[in-house]
């Protein structure tokens, strides 16, 4: 167990906070410890208030000199004996002893004593760091999550996600978003959020109304892009926060953390930023006498390209992909070759997964290779480099997947393996993980050519998911889940039904109880289950209960499509079409008529969106509408599909010509 010290220094006046604060860490704790680590904090109530031969104060710092974090928190007053701590803390930190990070907090008040305001104003210049502005408990333990992340920052897996609207360590919530100005004060989130509770009761009066279920569904799905990012730009204002900067940066950064991330992007003007960057550029070229002050410069610059990409995505409007590949354009084109090549090479990672995330495959290019190139001659020993590259190499193995290069694709993932394997030799706990998730990626490409391979591999990613499941079930439920389910698909196409059922209904059982709690979340999953678990008891003729596991999922799906239309009324279609071929075969052709015509109504409208994407299944539902027509009796309805089936299939042959 590895345990993480942290000493809170602060006056008596903020006792209230520090309780909150350690209730927080108790319950951070409970998500810790069964991956190794342990936060034990430290408060000068907790120390012995016996006489000794040390002055009182003499004692809190020694056992400050213990603790690898120290956060300092202000309110009204300027306390000597918190001031001695802090000056103990920073003293330490430079001489690169214990503690190893330290953070100061100010609590917001309108009436503060006149020692405490000259501190507050010499604070920059004086430790060269920003502190941390709070105003409610929900702020501070937000600051400290995202510092506490950071500081970790073993993976480039989060602790902190948003979700509804709070922000969550490992499923569980910690903070409302709405208590934190960088949200609650920020007009635009505001507004979405009254838009969303506008629609909400237009849906409620008009249940039916397609239109207004798919505008509150696109409303959900920014919300949840916006929450994303707001939360992301926090965590890049948390590293930047411990460096000295430009003056430019660190306005942006106080006015994002205040609720004015327009302000912010407007602050970060695009020209005077790039202007700035190219003059320290020439300057590093051209007088090497002077390069690592223009260095630092323009590395300051790089931190402010990147803030503005993230007020850009935070804002999301109309064009705002284009506007952040003009701006890693410059970004990488102006640090080449002229900062800190560790730092260039995370740029353009950065670069290359936003293109990844945001479907730009084109313009990916060599980035991550040369990026690659980078990392593979810096110093091998460190876990963070290591994990990086294998990062790389997934994300490089998924490129090669979606171009249909094999080969590549193979090679590329056993390298991200035996890298993430390396590691978890050493720390199982954190990196057992990434180790199954690049199995299950071979494990899945293997799946229509090497099935055996890909059983080997996906049973060994299944075995790890299962141990890390029982170690801490809330965190793993999910990714057992799809374990199972990856598993069950390749003993269907290896024809050992019984097998695929077993590691289905496993699979079912997880995505309900996830379901039962957050139903928006998963229950797509479980629709997805059934409906593969239903066309496998028709292979093995159990046609009563495929039917019923059929019935299941579409009354879900119905529910999911009133809340998500665009999203999720295909999978009503595949369902109908799926219930259809059971009451076909069982010779109740009127009710297989409704189900197909249901489908194709729903195809039919899709394909008004989406042509090329549901011509063919609007075909093979007339082809299917008229058998079942001819068994009707309906034989000139039967031909007119059948004509309308070939004209399709006609019509999307010549456009593949």
């Amino acid at each position: 167990m590895k345990t993480i010290k942290v000493f809170i220094a602060s006056s008596e006046e903020l006792r209230l906070e520090r309780l909150e604060f350690i209730d927080m860490i108790q319950q951070l704790n409970r998500i810790l410890k069964p991956r190794g680590v342990e936060i034990d904090p430290v408060k000068w109530e907790y120390l012995d208030a016996s006489m000794g031969s040390l002055h009182k104060q003499e004692e809190y710092n020694r056992e400050l000199k213990t603790c690898e974090m120290c956060l300092v928190l202000y309110w009204t007053r300027f306390g000597d004996y918190t001031k001695s701590e802090l000056d103990t803390a920073y003293s330490e930190l430079c001489a690169g002893r214990n503690p190893q990070k330290l953070y100061v907090y100010f609590k917001d008040a309108d009436d503060i004593t006149p020692e405490l305001k000259a501190f507050k104003e010499s604070f920059a210049t004086a430790y060269g760091h920003f502190f941390c502005r709070f105003e409610n408990v929900d702020t501070m333990k937000l600051n400290f999550l995202l510092q506490f992340e950071d500081y970790q920052n073993k993976t480039s897996e989060a602790l902190l996600k948003v979700r509804d609207s709070r922000v969550e360590v490992d499923g569980l919530p910690f903070v409302e978003l709405k208590n934190v100005p960088f949200a609650g004060n920020n007009p635009e989130y505001l507004q979405l959020l009254k838009q969303i509770e506008s629609t909400q009761a237009r849906v409620l009066k008009y249940p039916d109304d397609r239109e207004f279920r798919q505008e509150l569904h696109d409303l959900q799905e920014r919300r949840k892009a916006m929450e994303s990012s707001l939360l992301d730009t926090a965590k890049l204002i948390t590293r930047l926060s411990s460096t000295v900067t430009s003056a430019r940066l660190a306005e942006a950064m106080r006015l994002f953390e205040a609720g004015d991330n327009k302000g912010a992007n407007a602050i970060l003007n695009l020209d005077e930023i790039s202007h700035d960057a190219e003059a320290n550029a020439t300057r590093i070229d051209a007088a090497r006498e002077i390069e690592a002050e223009s260095v630092k410069a323009l590395e300051s610059n790089i931190e402010e390209y990147r803030l503005k990409i993230k007020t850009l995505q935070n804002a999301m409007e109309k064009g705002w992909v284009n506007e952040v590949i003009a701006v890693y354009d410059r970004a990488v084109l102006v640090a080449r070759n002229r900062i800190a090549q560790e730092k260039f090479a995370g740029l353009l990672k950065g670069y290359a997964d936003f293109l990844l995330e945001n479907r730009q495959f084109h313009l990916i290019g060599s980035l991550y290779g040369d990026a690659l190139i980078i990392y593979n001659q810096l110093p091998m020993q460190d876990h963070n480099i290591l994990a990086t590259i294998a990062d790389i190499l997934n994300s490089m193995a998924s490129i090669y997947q979606i171009n249909s290069q094999y080969k590549e694709a193979e090679d590329t993932f056993y390298q991200s393996l035996d890298i993430y394997r390396s590691l978890a030799r050493k720390e199982p706990e954190i990196f057992n993980n990434y180790v199954a998730k690049i199995l299950t990626n071979l494990g899945l490409l293997h799946l229509t050519k090497h099935t055996n391979l890909a059983e080997k591999e996906l049973c060994e990613a299944l075995a790890i998911r299962q141990q890390l499941y029982k170690n801490e079930p809330q965190v793993y439920s999910y990714s057992l889940a799809s374990t199972l389910h990856n598993m069950a698909g390749l003993y269907y196409e290896t024809n050992r039904f019984s097998m695929a059922e077993h590691e289905y209904v496993r699979a079912l059982n997880i995505y309900k109880r996830l379901s039962s709690r957050n139903p928006n979340e998963y229950m797509h999953d479980v629709v997805e289950t059934l409906n593969n678990l239903a066309f496998l008891h028709i292979q093995t003729k159990q046609l009563r209960l495929a039917e019923k596991e059929y019935y299941e999922a579409l009354t879900m799906a119905k529910d999911l499509a009133k809340e998500k239309p665009e999203a999720h009324e295909y999978l009503v279609a595949l369902i109908l079409t799926n219930l259809s071929s059971i009451h076909y075969e069982t010779k109740r052709y009127k009710i297989a008529e409704k189900e197909n015509l249901e489908a194709l109504e729903i195809y039919r409208r899709l394909s008004l969106k989406n042509p090329g994407i549901y011509e063919l299944k609007i075909s093979d539902i007339l082809y299917n509408l008229s058998i079942l027509h001819t068994n009707m009796g309906k034989v000139f309805l039967a031909m007119a599909e059948i004509m309308e089936a070939k004209r399709l299939l006609t019509s999307k042959f010549s456009q593949n010509k």
